[in-house]
């Protein structure tokens, strides 16, 4: 059983750099694209994007939402009350997890976050036309958090890490830093690497090794790796032999079939 107390002292130090990065994007709506410092080279991008010049009318709509914090009326919850509405399923898992997400986690991700279970689901059965349709949905209400949350509920961070840092930080009567954990998860997948459509071997090593190197540099314990169908569980197998080699790497675990890849990245911690 993992120390969730003492990880999340070294996670914390590592996303609050990033919450800071989070909290001013809204306001700097004239951001220099070369000034922008970001490990997923997504989120400050979405924010200018989505509030420049050129967004359209419903970026714009999304980004009020995202900055007020206003629940989020998405197909994907649409999709869900016709197909498998899952609160009411006799699933108690799946059950106490809609529990967790409506008590704990913010309301504009709700949607999201049920859409996720329900898309897990269809992958566990094999039914990827589905899935692809869940996630579109999900990316289609925000390209980030929608694309992001489909990931992290498909990998088990739910379970693994969300709730359990939930529970240590209020434990610990920090529930204000649980927030600020939450949200570098879900926009920028700081200590994570979904390997997908878009990398080749190149971006995926840039990738992975930037994320490495800010992880090390404040002390985050790991970095995880996850890879669905053959040919991105071979190249990511092949950029981690690379990652063994790395001086501040302390060892890489991982479990793996011919199309299913998840690997823990352990870092030496800095004395």
């Amino acid at each position: 059983m993992p120390d969730w107390v003492g990880i999340t002292a070294k996670l914390l130090d590592f996303f609050k750099l990033l919450g800071v990065s989070i909290q001013k994007s809204p306001k700097e709506t004239t951001i220099n694209k070369n000034r922008v410092t970001n490990i997923g080279g997504t989120v400050n991008q979405y924010f200018i994007v989505a509030n420049g010049p050129l967004a359209t009318k419903r970026q714009r709509e999304q980004f009020q939402r995202m900055i007020q914090g206003k629940p989020y009326s998405i197909e994907s919850l649409d999709l869900i009350k016709k197909k498998a509405l899952i609160t009411g399923t006799k699933d108690k898992t799946n059950s106490n997890l809609v529990d967790f997400i409506a008590k704990s986690l913010p309301a504009k991700d709700h949607a999201l976050w049920e859409a996720g279970l329900l898309l897990r689901q269809h992958f566990t059965r094999g039914e990827n036309e589905l899935v692809a349709e869940i996630k579109q949905d999900m990316m289609s209400t925000d390209p980030i958090r929608g694309k992001n949350i489909a990931n992290l509920c498909n990998a088990g961070y739910l379970e693994d890490e969300i709730i359990p840092m939930h529970k240590a930080l209020t434990d610990l009567e920090r529930s204000e830093d649980f927030i600020k954990f939450y949200e570098a998860l879900v926009t920028q997948t700081p200590t994570s690497v979904f390997v997908g459509m878009s990398h080749n071997e190149r971006i995926l090593k840039e990738e992975l090794f930037r994320k490495i190197k800010y992880a090390t540099n404040y002390s985050a314990p790991y970095v995880k790796v996850h890879a669905l169908g053959r040919h991105h569980v071979e190249l990511a197998k092949e950029i981690l032999k690379e990652v063994r080699k790395l001086d501040y790497v302390e060892d890489v675990f991982y479990a793996d079939s011919l199309s299913h890849l998840d690997a823990t990245i352990a870092l030496r911690l800095k004395t």
